[in-house]
C-alpha cells in the first residue's frame, strides 16, 4: 500500500466524488476512508508509526509478528467501518 498519507489522498477524493450523487455527507465518506486506511496494515512500512518501532535489534519488533498482527487486524477494521457506517446513519450523514 504504500504510504497512508499517498493512499489517502488518492481515495478520500475519489470516493467523495463517487458518492456526492448519493446525498451521502463527504464528511461521512472521508472518515470512514480515513478509519480503514490508517488501521490497515500488514507490513511495518504500510504505516509509518508502525514503521517506528520495527527494529529486533533495538528491542523492537519483527516483520513477523508485525504480520501476525495485521492480519488478524484486517477483520477488525471491516468491524469498526461498519460501526461507523451504522453510526453515520443514526446521526443522519448518510
Amino acid at each position: 500500500m504504500g504510504s497512508v498519507i499517498a493512499v489517502m489522498g488518492v481515495c478520500i477524493p475519489a470516493l467523495v466524488a463517487f458518492t456526492s450523487k448519493m446525498g451521502i455527507s463527504p464528511l461521512a465518506v472521508a472518515m470512514m476512508v480515513f478509519s480503514a486506511i490508517n488501521i490497515h496494515y500488514i507490513l511495518p512500512f504500510h504505516n509509518l508509526a508502525i514503521l517506528v518501532g520495527c527494529e529486533p535489534d533495538t528491542g523492537g519488533y519483527t516483520q513477523k509478528e508485525c504480520i501476525r498482527l495485521g492480519v488478524p487486524l484486517t477483520a477488525v477494521v471491516f468491524i469498526v467501518v461498519l460501526v461507523e457506517a451504522a453510526w453515520f446513519q443514526i446521526t443522519g450523514l448518510i
